[in-house]
């Protein structure tokens, strides 16, 4: 086969923090499977996966924006793009994972962010 289908559920994104074994600037995917995230590390190989349900919400930001809110400082890359996934761990506290990407990535964020804005379970008032 000559040509392959590119699998659209595939971001290619770049790791800046919050994942052990992977290096900051470092090249990754992001896959999003029926109810996990499969986030792998490209040479060597490494795989992360991270349920769904653990997902408290996912934030997509402009690198000023990125850079005010999580470093009280300014951003200089305007073509610079943030994901933050913020999820729930096994210690049951919430910590983040932090990708970048170009405004071609941007697009797939934005998807993201509204997609998971917040699981939200059942609940009385």
């Amino acid at each position: 086969m000559i040509f392959k289908k590119k699998n659209k559920n595939i971001i290619r994104v770049v790791h800046y923090d919050g994942l052990k074994g992977f290096n900051q600037d470092y090249p990754c995917t992001i896959e999003e499977k029926e109810d996990v995230f499969e986030i792998k590390k490209i040479k060597p190989e490494m795989t992360v996966t991270l349920p769904k349900n653990k997902i408290v919400k996912i934030d997509y930001l402009r690198d000023n924006e990125f850079m005010q809110k999580y470093h009280n400082t300014l951003g200089t890359n305007d073509k610079k793009h943030y994901l933050v996934i913020i999820y729930n761990s096994d210690e049951n506290s919430e910590k983040q994972i932090v990708f970048w990407g170009t405004s071609f990535e941007a697009i797939k964020f934005s998807k993201l962010k509204y997609k998971y804005n917040g699981n939200v379970d059942n609940y009385t008032l």
